[in-house]
């Protein structure tokens, strides 16, 4: 291969790498408890969760996990498995049963480790079973392919209080990703 190729190229990826570091990427998102009740487009892995500096409290959350990957209903299955290679979205609705409201955010911890996830996505379904207003109260997180390596792994998900002073977390759930 040509050497000034090989020049181009590197210096196209080290001026790219100085461009993103610059300008914030990869750093986790600081979103205030009082907007967490927003929709995000596209919802991505942004570690740190926004659950980090609340308090937990005990009991489990009004929440379902409707869908791990091509998998609905994960809770009631014997045993998950999914592909490590594909993206992964785990998608379901959540609300702070105790005020009958939306929650204040949804944060997913997947091997012990909290994500943020998108919250606010139209579920008039939900409203309609819980019989009090609830309709943006839909979360997504997206797992990027080949970013959970091949085994087992866990996740549960942490619901925000609706005033964004505390969580609870549900049960956790073991998945296989080959």
């Amino acid at each position: 291969m040509n050497i000034r190729i090989l020049e181009r190229y590197f210096a196209c990826v080290l001026t790219c790498c100085c461009i993103a570091v610059l300008s914030g990427c990869g750093r986790p998102e600081s979103t205030p408890a009082s907007q967490t009740n927003t929709s995000t487009p596209g919802a991505s892995l942004v570690a740190g969760g926004t659950s980090s500096d609340l308090t937990r409290i005990e009991g489990n959350p009004t929440h379902n996990l409707d869908r791990i990957q091509k998998i609905d209903s994960p809770y009631s299955q014997q045993s998950v498995t999914i592909s490590s290679v594909s993206d992964t979205e785990l998608a379901g609705w959540a609300v702070d049963g105790l005020v009958k409201k939306e929650a204040g955010g949804v944060d997913i911890v997947v091997d012990g480790k909290v994500y943020k996830a998108s919250y606010g996505a139209n579920r008039p379904d939900v409203t309609e079973a819980l019989k009090f207003p609830a309709t943006k109260s839909g979360f997504s997180l997206v797992i990027p392919g080949n970013f959970l390596s091949r085994g087992s792994h866990t996740v549960s998900v942490r619901v925000i209080a609706n005033d964004g002073k505390s969580y609870a977390q549900g049960p956790t759930l073991t998945f296989v990703a080959e």
